[in-house]
């Protein structure tokens, strides 16, 4: 299975990150979405399970958790922003708020810089930002490709 994975759209949704989710399967998006139209935009390529983040709006809090659990083929993958932590501990936080929660996956946004890091056998993916570029970051989306229990994450620049 093909998971796209998208976070800090922050109400923009280049065509390029587009094209890079094509032929996702199911979509993740982890946070400061924008208006909820984007989320429909991504459903034109697949089903969208997605969060709020620290900077959306009510309309589109109105729709989507600040946390969720979604199933990916053989695995679970918790989604959060990632912005109720400091960033110094961020990762081990977020691999211990889900552990009771059998994830093979953390996806989060916030920080609009890409990593992918293993603790407690959890992987934790941020994809990194779709929206507009800040911090003199360059733009990036996510894909897992499950395979039974195994999961592969890997970051892809859309600039």
């Amino acid at each position: 299975m093909t998971v796209g994975v998208i976070a800090d759209t922050h109400g923009i949704l280049l065509p390029e990150a587009l094209l890079a989710l094509q032929g996702s399967e199911l979509i993740v998006h982890a946070g400061d979405v924008g208006p909820p139209s984007l989320l429909e935009e991504l459903e034109t390529i697949a089903p969208v399970s997605a969060v709020y983040g620290n900077t959306d709006g009510e309309a589109l809090r109105a729709i989507c958790p600040a946390e969720r659990l979604v199933a990916a083929g053989a695995i679970r993958i918790g989604v959060i922003h990632g912005d109720r932590w400091p960033a110094h501990g961020r990762s081990e936080a977020m691999a211990r708020h889900f552990s009771t929660s059998r994830v093979q996956v953390v996806v989060y946004g916030h920080t609009h810089r890409p990593l992918i890091e293993t603790i407690r056998g959890v992987t934790l993916f941020n994809p990194g930002a779709a929206g507009k570029r800040t911090f003199g970051r360059k733009l990036s989306v996510g894909r897992l490709v499950i395979q039974g229990q195994d999961v592969k994450a890997t970051v892809i620049p859309i600039e």
